[in-house]
């Protein structure tokens, strides 16, 4: 009788289950958006246009660090920036490698890591990254090793990779994802297999590969018999980007619209995309073009640059699970598309005027970047005052 009584009582939460999920797919597809299911994962088509339309991102700059006003030697220019949990920030100029950190008040500390082979050097043609992986720590990853730091700049150790990772994201202390290289044998033809992957490291020196969330062969390059080019906007590229806040990788090759959403452990959640259409370039576009940017040589850049473009620029990490989609809407003119945790489109961001977000990097707060003056850079932080679903206090 009692299990009679507990059943019949199952039956209302079992039909409030299927009303809700039938209204919100109604709802999807009164949207614009339909979602069907191919080879087991489930496709979320997002229209071209989002659910809740453009927003004016509102912001207010919280720090500026302009290199020119300290003393330190040359350095006006930087390449890459990083801030860590506390609130310092370090920016590294790629040719020297020098690394300078400031406060999180933009007081100059001091600098580190050297061109080199040595304890905390690096080779300057290999990539290099810092994570903040451990509390009071920097790690700096490059070539086949990590180089950890106090706070202070001073060298703990060293730890060996068994191979090459660049960029790479950190799970914890000893897993990472990370994109690595395969050059495989094809007939007469040697082919480089770009492998986005999920690792490990289980002893000093040795790695071990769980599993590939995405791989693609002979991106990076644009070839057309011995000649070859990399630009940012045409050549096809695997992107990707660790969530840290939903234990995601999500992945994509630019050439196309569609962004594959994994979980850490590999299992797939699903694919997203939006209706688009590659932007084509003719003969006059692409010589235009070339004759703006480059000063000579541009006859050689039209002979194999593709007459179509790839579909997306970057993807990034918003607070919150959302993700920034930089899809490509002409020759170096992007659209900022926002997606949420579901992979539904819902917002195009418009960048508060005069401020490029092509390479900015987006924390709680808002975002930190890189302002290029005529003959400097400077380093900024704007607090993101709307989208309070996305940015602000929790």
């Amino acid at each position: 009788m009692i299990d009679r009584i507990i059943h019949m009582r199952s039956i209302p939460v079992l039909f409030c289950l299927a009303f809700i999920f039938g209204f919100l797919t109604i709802s999807c597809k009164k949207q614009g958006i339909t979602t069907e299911v191919i080879d087991g994962v489930k496709h979320i088509h997002n229209p071209a246009e989002p659910l809740k339309g453009t927003i004016d991102l509102e912001v207010e700059e919280v720090l500026r660090i302009d290199p020119a006003e300290f003393e330190i030697g040359d350095f006006v220019v930087f390449d890459y920036f990083w801030k860590d949990p506390v609130g310092n920030v370090y920016l590294m100029i790629w040719k020297s490698r020098d690394v300078f950190q400031f406060s999180s008040q933009g007081d100059y500390l001091g600098s580190f890591i050297r061109i080199g082979q040595g304890p905390g050097e690096f080779p300057q043609y290999s990539g290099l990254s810092l994570d903040f992986v451990k509390a009071g720590e920097i790690w700096a990853t490059g070539g086949r090793k990590i180089a950890r730091f106090d706070m202070e700049r001073n060298l703990l150790g060293e730890i060996k990779l068994d191979d090459w990772y660049y960029p790479v994201k950190y799970v914890d202390e000893n897993r990472l994802i990370a994109e690595r290289r395969e050059r495989v044998q094809e007939g007469k033809e040697m082919r480089e297999w770009t492998i986005v992957s999920y690792v490990e490291r289980v002893l000093e020196g040795k790695d071990k590969i769980h599993f590939d969330y995405f791989k693609a062969k002979d991106v990076g390059l644009v070839r057309k018999g011995q000649s070859a080019f990399a630009d940012s906007w045409a050549t096809p590229r695997i992107r990707w980007i660790y969530d840290d806040y939903k234990k995601r990788v999500y992945t994509v090759l630019n050439t196309e619209y569609k962004i594959s959403a994994q979980k850490l452990a590999g299992e797939s959640l699903f694919v997203f995309d939006k209706a688009h259409k590659n932007f084509s370039l003719n003969m006059d576009e692409k010589r235009k073009h070339f004759q703006e940017k480059y000063e000579s040589n541009w006859e050689w850049w039209m002979d194999i640059y593709p007459d179509e473009l790839c579909a997306i620029r970057d993807i990034k990490c918003l607070p919150r699970g959302y993700v920034a989609v930089y899809s490509i809407t002409g020759i170096e003119t992007i659209e900022i598309d926002i997606y949420d945790p579901e992979g539904r489109f819902i917002y195009v961001l418009n960048p508060p005027r005069g401020l490029s977000l092509e390479e900015a990097q987006f924390f709680d707060f808002g975002f930190i970047l890189k302002e290029e003056k005529e003959d400097r850079d400077i380093y900024a932080e704007y607090r993101i005052k709307n989208l309070p679903e996305i940015f602000g206090d929790k």
